[in-house]
This record gives structure tokens, C-alpha cells and sequence, in this order.
């Protein structure tokens, strides 16, 4: 990723409410809070066939969801270290070069990445997944963050037929 999304902090994850949906609508859904809560959009992808969400607490700047929409990229599983972790949300931060003004409701990133699916899981590889130094946890979602910011995302204790499901979705 060539326009990083840095990590500036952690916030508290909360207790209940971090939930994962899966569907054939939209494939892959993380939420960390319950009902409505404005929120800024940071989409990555090709925004044809690609389409990543984050949800931004406008306030806060912390990471309280993302939404994958569709993806057309496939990899194998990275194999990743124990790496050391936290339990959190990351708090984020924007570099230069952001398609779009950083006080807006949406900021587009062309930026391209890639799915993998292991036993249980789907990773998300923002570009550099493989340096990532540490791991912030919210529930069965994971953050992957490195020295340049967030690397990755992965979701665990997925059903194998939650890990079909999300397979079929890949953009052609």
C-alpha cells in the first residue's frame, strides 16, 4: 500500500456487541458496536471489481467496522509469526496523498488487495501483510498492524460452510 492508513493508538474494544456477518449479499461484515453510529468511510480497491470499507468513528478515529463488499484478488494464506497481542480497536491516522480531503464523509483509496482463506479464517492483505509487528484483537476480527500502519485484517472461527460462502463470492 502505497498511501498508508497509520496507527495511532488503541481504543477499548468493548465487551459485547463485536459481531462478524456473513452472507451472499454482502460477503463479509464486522461491526464492534450495536445500532446507528456516524461514521466516516475509508473504501479501498479497484472500485470495479474490489471494494473494502472501514468504518471510522469521526471523533475517536477509531476502526469500529469494516465491510467486504467484493474482491477479485485471491492469495494462499499467509503463514504469520506469533506475533505479540492486544485486545483494541486501532485509533487511525492519515497520510498525504489521500484521494479526497480528510474531513470528508468518504475517502477513496485505489489501492488493490487480496483475500486468502485458511482453516477457519479469511485474511485480508492490504499490500504488506507479511511485515506486520503486532496484532490488535476485537473479538474474531484482527487487525495486522506494521511499521507503515494497517497491513491487514483477518477474521477467525468462521464455519466451514461461512469460508465456501465467502470462496464463491470472488469478482470475475
Amino acid at each position: 500500500m502505497t498511501k498508508t492508513i497509520a496507527v495511532s493508538g488503541l481504543s477499548e474494544a468493548p465487551l459485547q456487541g463485536c459481531r462478524v456477518e456473513v452472507d451472499e449479499y454482502v460477503p463479509l461484515r464486522f461491526r464492534s458496536y450495536e445500532g446507528t453510529l456516524g461514521v466516516k468511510y475509508v473504501r479501498l480497491g479497484n472500485f470495479s471489481g474490489s471494494l473494502l470499507e472501514f468504518l471510522i468513528d469521526p471523533n475517536s478515529m477509531t476502526v469500529r467496522g469494516f465491510t467486504l463488499t467484493s474482491f477479485d484478488a485471491v492469495h494462499q494464506p499467509r503463514a504469520i509469526a506469533e506475533l505479540p497481542r492486544t485486545e483494541g480497536l486501532p485509533i487511525v491516522k492519515f497520510s498525504e496523498g489521500f484521494n479526497g480531503p480528510i474531513d470528508a464523509q468518504r475517502v477513496d483509496i485505489r489501492e488493490a488487495f487480496s483475500v486468502g482463506f485458511g482453516e477457519g479464517f479469511l485474511e485480508i492483505d492490504l499490500g504488506k501483510l507479511s511485515e506486520a509487528q503486532r496484532v490488535v484483537v476485537a473479538g474474531t476480527a484482527e487487525f495486522y498492524v506494521g511499521a507503515v500502519g494497517l497491513v491487514g485484517v483477518r477474521v477467525v472461527g468462521l464455519t466451514e460452510q461461512q469460508v465456501s460462502m465467502l470462496k464463491a463470492q470472488r469478482a470475475e
